[in-house]
């Protein structure tokens, strides 16, 4: 575990140096817009970098092949956005497939959900169901990375929660390597940050958040998942959801595109306090550390 933590910590460290200056030869740098985004500089979008650091982790879990191929697919879309600018339903469209390729391909499907002791099969639900949990964390990861450094302290704190939490081998090495990496891209990415995650990098994050979150409690990452244990996956993401959950009705609420960005998330709010952008960040953690450790005192005593 510790070899693969340090190993992939090295590699992040590198990859992430090389893809900053390999960021304009290749078209994908981050500009200052009309008032989204917070910085007013160009910055190199480095988050592919991850997907390089964490893959000598899968040559120990070759059974993970078909799930690492829909993380690609999550990571592809990302970049497409990131370079040449997708719309809302291509990028669904791309996550979907994502999905689907999760699903049919590694055979990777939520068949119940555990809410407090009580067992809910879900039958024929079980397909939209998983489609839709994981499409939702690609896209509720990809919502709160709006300030330096935030989505992937966020990730990072939820890897660490959800290695303490499993017994499987397999998936507390790919844990601790997916650790290792964000802990390596964070020392480019925490504010000021010198590489941002970009898209693409969010959609890798959230899409393997999606499939750990679930298969952290299960004994075997690459089964079927037997059951979801409802709350603690949900509180484990917590930050993520509960910022788009709030994002999705705000929007229904003012009768605005669902996909439309503005400037209610979270963070934004806490900045308009006067809160700085590290102090912001920092808080953030703290709440998303605050989740993952009452998701794991459930876990223990359920």
């Amino acid at each position: 575990m510790v070899g693969g933590f340090f190993s992939a910590l090295i590699l992040s460290l590198l990859f992430t140096w090389l893809g900053q200056r390999l960021a304009p030869r290749l078209g994908l740098c981050d500009y200052p817009d009309d008032g989204h985004k917070q910085h007013g500089r160009v910055v190199a979008l480095g988050g592919w970098t991850l997907a390089l650091a964490t893959l000598p982790v899968f040559f120990t879990a070759r059974e993970l092949w078909g799930l690492w191929i829909a993380g690609l697919i999550a990571l592809t879309t990302g970049l497409l956005d990131d370079r040449f600018g997708l719309s809302p339903r291509q990028k669904l469209l791309g996550q979907s497939l994502a999905a689907l390729v999760a699903l049919f391909v590694a055979h990777w499907e939520i068949r119940s959900l555990s809410v407090l002791g009580l067992e809910i099969a879900l039958g024929w639900l079980s397909l939209p169901f998983t489609l839709f949990w994981i499409v939702g964390a690609i896209n509720a990861l990809n919502l709160i990375d709006g300030l330096d450094g935030l989505a992937t302290g966020v990730a990072l704190i939820v890897c660490l929660a959800l290695a303490m939490a499993t017994g499987q081998e397999h998936t507390q090495a790919l844990l601790w390597g997916f650790a290792g990496a964000l802990l390596g891209f964070l020392v480019f990415n925490f504010c000021p940050a010198r590489v941002f995650l970009g898209d693409g990098g969010a959609h890798f994050l959230g899409y393997w958040l999606a499939i750990l979150s679930v298969g952290a409690t299960q004994p075997q990452l690459a089964a079927p998942p037997e059951r979801l244990p409802l709350v603690v996956a949900v509180l484990m993401l917590g930050l993520p959801i509960a910022d788009t959950a709030w994002a999705i009705l705000r929007r229904l609420v003012a009768r605005r595109p669902v996909f439309q960005a503005d400037r209610g998330h979270m963070h934004h709010r806490l900045l308009a306090r006067g809160w700085g952008e590290r102090r912001t960040v920092i808080v953030l953690y703290l709440l998303t550390a605050g989740f993952c450790a009452l998701a794991l005192v459930l876990l223990k005593i359920g």
